[in-house]
C-alpha cells in the first residue's frame, strides 16, 4: 500500500512539472477553461521586391512601393522601420533631372547623368560665362569669371584713338646730320562725321615714346585746336622748314599716343560706328619729308576707360581699327 501510493504521488509530480501549475496541454500559457486566439501569418510576401514591381517614379524600400523620399527620409525609414514618401517639392535633397542647364537654377549646372548639381565657383563650371551668365541673370558677353566669382563687365564707350608704332630697322636709327625722329611722326588727328564733316580736333591724353634716340617728343601741337596744314599741298606745307620740334611728335619705335576728341563741355566724345579718324602722319604722303627713305609704320585702336579712371591705359585700347600697318595720311572709320 505505502509503495502503490509513492508511485501515484510521484506521477502527479512529474506531470505538474511537465504541465506546470494550472496548464491544460494544449497551451503551457492558458489557465484552465481559456481557449488560444488565432494565430497571425506573418509569412505573407511584400508588395515588391524592386522597382519594376513599382510604378514609374516609385522605389522599392523595404518590400513597399513609394515615392522618392529625401536622404534624410530614407535614413529614417531605415532606423525606424518604416515608410515615408517625400513631399512633392523642390525642397527635398534629391537632384532634380534635366536635359540642359536652363533647366537648372541658377548656381547649378546639368551634369551627364541628366541631374542638376551644385557649383560652388565658376572656375568649376564647363562654362564659366554660360554659368556666371545664369547666376546673373546677363548675357554671357556681360559678364566675366573672376577669382572673386562672378561678376558684371563694364563696358566703357570708346573715347579715345591710340597710335601704336610698328617702325622697325633704319627708321629707328638716330640721325647723324641732325635732329633723330624715330618711328611715325604725328602732325594731327581730326575726328569727322560720316558725311566727312570735322567734328573735332585731338587732344594728346597719353604718350610713351619708343626706343631710338628722339628729340621730338614735345605734344604741345596736338591741343584741339585746328592743324595749319593743307595736306592737299603736303610738300610745300610740311617742307624740310616745318618739320620742327613745335609741330612733330615722334612716336619712337614701339611708342604710342593716345588722343581723344572733348566736346564743348570738356567732356571725350563717344567714337560710334561711321564716324572717321583722320590722322596725319608725316609720311610717303609728303615727299619733302626727310623721312622719305625709311617708311614709317603704325596701327590705330579704338580705346574705352574700362576702369572708369579718366586713365586710359594700353589693355583698355583693344579695338582695331586701321586695316594692318598703315602710314602717311590714313582716313579710319569706326566700325
Amino acid at each position: 500500500m505505502t509503495r502503490q501510493l509513492v508511485a501515484t504521488s510521484l506521477g502527479l509530480l512529474l506531470f505538474s512539472v511537465a504541465c506546470g501549475p494550472g496548464t491544460s496541454p494544449g497551451d503551457p500559457t492558458l489557465l484552465p477553461g481559456e481557449t488560444a486566439p488565432p494565430q497571425q501569418n506573418n509569412a505573407s510576401e511584400p508588395p515588391c521586391q524592386d522597382e519594376a514591381a513599382c510604378a514609374q517614379g516609385e522605389q522599392c524600400v523595404e518590400g513597399v512601393c513609394t515615392g522618392a523620399p529625401s536622404n534624410n527620409q530614407a535614413s529614417n525609414a531605415q532606423t525606424s522601420g518604416t515608410t515615408q514618401t517625400a513631399p512633392n517639392n523642390n525642397n527635398n535633397n534629391m537632384a532634380l533631372r534635366c536635359t540642359s542647364d536652363a533647366s537648372c537654377e541658377p548656381g547649378e549646372e546639368c551634369s551627364e547623368q541628366g541631374e542638376c548639381v551644385r557649383i560652388e565657383r565658376c572656375e568649376q563650371s564647363r562654362d564659366p560665362l554660360g554659368y556666371c551668365a545664369r547666376a546673373l541673370a546677363l548675357a554671357p558677353e556681360d559678364v566675366a569669371c573672376s577669382v572673386s566669382g562672378c561678376v558684371e563687365l563694364y563696358v566703357a564707350p570708346l573715347t579715345a584713338i591710340q597710335v601704336l608704332d610698328l617702325t622697325s630697322g633704319a627708321g629707328c636709327q638716330p640721325d647723324p646730320a641732325g635732329l633723330s625722329s624715330p618711328g611715325a611722326d604725328l602732325i594731327a588727328l581730326e575726328l569727322l562725321s560720316a558725311q566727312g564733316e570735322t567734328l573735332g580736333w585731338g587732344v594728346v591724353v597719353g604718350y610713351a615714346p619708343g626706343e631710338g634716340v628722339n628729340d621730338f617728343t614735345s605734344t604741345a601741337h596736338i591741343n584741339g585746336l585746328p592743324a595749319d596744314v593743307d595736306l592737299d599741298a603736303c610738300p610745300q606745307e610740311l617742307d624740310g622748314s616745318r618739320f620742327r620740334q613745335d609741330t612733330i611728335t615722334s612716336l619712337g619705335c614701339g611708342g604710342d599716343m593716345v588722343v581723344s576728341f572733348f566736346d564743348e563741355g570738356n567732356t571725350p566724345v563717344e567714337l560710334v560706328t561711321g564716324m572717321q579718324v583722320a590722322v596725319m602722319e608725316y609720311g610717303p604722303v609728303c615727299q619733302g619729308s626727310p623721312q622719305a627713305a625709311s617708311v614709317d609704320e603704325f596701327e590705330v585702336y579704338l580705346c574705352g576707360d574700362d576702369n572708369a579712371d579718366a586713365v586710359i591705359e594700353n589693355t583698355e585700347c583693344l579695338v582695331l581699327a586701321s586695316d594692318g600697318a598703315r602710314s602717311g595720311y590714313v582716313l579710319i572709320e569706326v566700325p
